[in-house]
C-alpha cells in the first residue's frame, strides 16, 4: 500500500495539516470512535474483459492503461456509463460516472481546499478519516493513524478521476480500490458521497464547513460534521419510508 511519504503532495501539506488538527487533539480524541476493526479480507483478483485491462496500482496512469480508447470512442456516453458499472460493481470497488459540469465545479473547490475530514459511522461512534486531493486524486488515510504517524500515514482509498472523456463524452469517470484492512466498500462510498456532498454542485451551505476547517480551523467544530451525518441519514430513511 502506497504511503503519504511518497506523495509530494503529502509532504506539502502534512505541517498545515498537522497545526490545524493540533489545536483540538485532546478534546478530538476523546470523539473519536474505537481503534480499526481488524478485517482479514482479500482482494478479488480482476480479470481481463475486452474494454478493460488489469487496473493500474499508480494513481497517476491514464484512462488509456485502464481502457480500451479504440474500443469506446464511437460509442455514446450512456454506453461508455454502462460499461464501467458492469465491469466494477461486483468488484470491491467504488466507481462513479460524474457529469463533466459537476466535476469541473468540485475540482476548482478542491484546488482551493485539499484538505478536510469526514465521518464515518463505527460501532456506537464514528472515526473521522482525512482527504487529501492531489490533481484529479482524492486520497484518504484515517485521522487517528495520521495522529500516530504523522505524513507516514497509510493510504487507504485513492479515489482516481479521468477526465480524458470530458470534452467529447461530457462525463468523468472515477474508480478506486480500498484498503480492505481498514476500509469496506460500503463505508469507501460513504466517502465518496461525502466529497459530493461537500463539495459538490450543489453543496450549498456545506461547503462552508470546508472554508471553515481550512480558514479557520480554531473555530472548527467537528461535531458540525456529525449532526450533517445523522441528517442525510435520516433524508434517506425519510425518503425510502415515503417512496
Amino acid at each position: 500500500m502506497e504511503h503519504l511519504q511518497s506523495n509530494p503532495f503529502y509532504e506539502k501539506y502534512a505541517k498545515k495539516l498537522k497545526d490545524m488538527l493540533e489545536f483540538s487533539k485532546d478534546e478530538f480524541n476523546s470523539r473519536l470512535a474505537s481503534l480499526l476493526e481488524e478485517k482479514k479480507l482479500e482482494m478479488k483478483d480482476s480479470s481481463k474483459e475486452k474494454e478493460f485491462e488489469k487496473i493500474p496500482q499508480n494513481s497517476q496512469d491514464t484512462l488509456n492503461s485502464l481502457l480500451n480508447i479504440d474500443c469506446i470512442e464511437e460509442k455514446s456516453a450512456k454506453d461508455i456509463a454502462f460499461i464501467w458499472k458492469k465491469y466494477f460493481e461486483n468488484k470491491d470497488s467504488v466507481y462513479a460516472i460524474i457529469p463533466a459540469e459537476e466535476y469541473r465545479e468540485l475540482s476548482v473547490k478542491t484546488k482551493e481546499f485539499p484538505l478536510f475530514v469526514y465521518p464515518l459511522p463505527r460501532g456506537e461512534g464514528y472515526e473521522f478519516f482525512v482527504q487529501l486531493w492531489n490533481s484529479e486524486v482524492c486520497h484518504f488515510t484515517p485521522l487517528s493513524s495520521y495522529q500516530i504517524h504523522k505524513e507516514n500515514a497509510p493510504v487507504c482509498l485513492s479515489l482516481k478521476h479521468y477526465t480524458e472523456l470530458a470534452a467529447d463524452k461530457d462525463i468523468v469517470l472515477m474508480v478506486g480500490t480500498p484498503d480492505m484492512n481498514i476500509l469496506s466498500v460500503q463505508e469507501s462510498q460513504l466517502l465518496a458521497l461525502q466529497v459530493k456532498l461537500y463539495y459538490g454542485i450543489h453543496s450549498a451551505l456545506k461547503f462552508n464547513h470546508v472554508r471553515v476547517f481550512n480558514n479557520s480551523p480554531s473555530t472548527f467544530d467537528y461535531r458540525a460534521l456529525i449532526t450533517e451525518f445523522e441528517n442525510y441519514k435520516r433524508d434517506v430513511k425519510s425518503k425510502q419510508e415515503s417512496s
